[in-house]
Parts: C-alpha cells; structure tokens; sequence
C-alpha cells in the first residue's frame, strides 16, 4: 500500500505528485488484475457446480421416474445437496461479488489516475489520494487474498513503464504486455 503523505500546495510541476500517481497506477493496475482474473475464475467454478448440481438433480428425477428405484434417486439429490453445501460453506457467491467490487473499483480509481497524468490540474490531487488510500484499506478487508500464481503470471505478463521515460512518447501506455513490448529485439 502507498502512503498519501503529501502536503503543500500541489503544482503542475511538481515530480513527486506525478511520481506518486504513476506508483500508484503501476499497483492499482496489478490489483484490478489480480481480482478480475479471480473474479472469473470464482464465476467459472460457480456456474460449474451449479450446473453439476442441477444435472445430478435432472438425472435423478428422470432415473427415479423410469426405474421406479427411490434409492438411486435419494443418492443422486443427496450428491446434488452436497455439491451446493460445499459451494455454500466455500462462500462462491460472495467471493465473486467481492472480486467484482475490487476490480470495478480499481479500474475505476485508474481512469483518474489517468486522466491526472494525462494533463489535468493537479491542484485536487491530495483529497484523490486519499480517496485512494481509503479504498484500497477497504477492498483489502473484504476481498480474499491474491494467490501467489497470479502474482507470478502478472510478473510475466505485464511491465510497468515509468513517465519518467524522456525518449517515449507521451501516449505510450503506462503498463505494457510483454507480447507488445517493442524494446526487445532479435539478431538473425
């Protein structure tokens, strides 16, 4: 977490603001990721067992009907219980709704960050800082953690470029994916 901790009156020229924002775009960049690929993956799980869940209870039915063998039906509603148990004891719903809140916040948090880097005055720089600061204290106690292969598939994904970079072009985004990194060349 980035610490506001910045007084006096804020400039357009002044390095530290801009500094701050770009650290802070680098890591809100890597969280509204993090969470958004967790947001699927809790989605896709979700939507899975659901769906397990119902065709164990289908099947059930239909043997249940066809066989006249009540006990073929009680195991297969009971697997189906079981499944839903699980997703309720796992909390999937919440997790998912959580993410989602993480990564929309993020993302929205972001497209200010942005839009100050981008040229607008920065004289309301510090209240936006620590509405940051105050949304990232709040996602951090309801989201769930960020596993460590996320951590290491976004170290490989992405990197970040710094604005203090005089010879790129001022709209060369801040965070590039390594597959459109333009830097590495190859010698036949």
């Amino acid at each position: 977490m980035i610490k506001v901790g910045l007084t006096g009156a804020p400039s357009q020229s002044e390095p530290r603001y801009l500094a701050t924002l770009n650290a802070l775009h680098a890591e809100f960049h890597k969280k509204m990721w993090y969470y958004q690929k967790m947001y699927l993956r809790f989605k896709r799980l979700n939507a899975i067992f659901n769906a397990v869940a119902l065709l164990f209870i289908a099947v059930g039915i239909v043997v249940g009907s066809v066989c006249q063998e009540s006990l073929i039906m009680a195991i297969l509603t009971a697997l189906s219980t079981t499944i839903k148990g699980w997703m309720d004891f796992r909390k999937l719903p919440i997790k998912m709704d959580a993410c989602r809140f993480a990564y929309t916040t993020f993302d929205k948090l972001l497209i200010e960050i942005a839009t100050y880097l981008r040229g607008m005055s920065l004289d309301d720089v510090e209240p936006f800082l620590v509405k940051c600061q105050v949304s990232e204290e709040t996602i951090s106690d309801l989201a769930p953690p960020v596993s460590d292969a996320l951590i290491r598939q976004y170290a490989v994904t992405f990197r970040h470029v710094s604005i203090d970079k005089k010879e790129e072009p001022p709209n060369t985004p801040l965070i590039v994916h390594h597959a459109e990194d333009t830097t590495k060349t190859s010698t036949p």
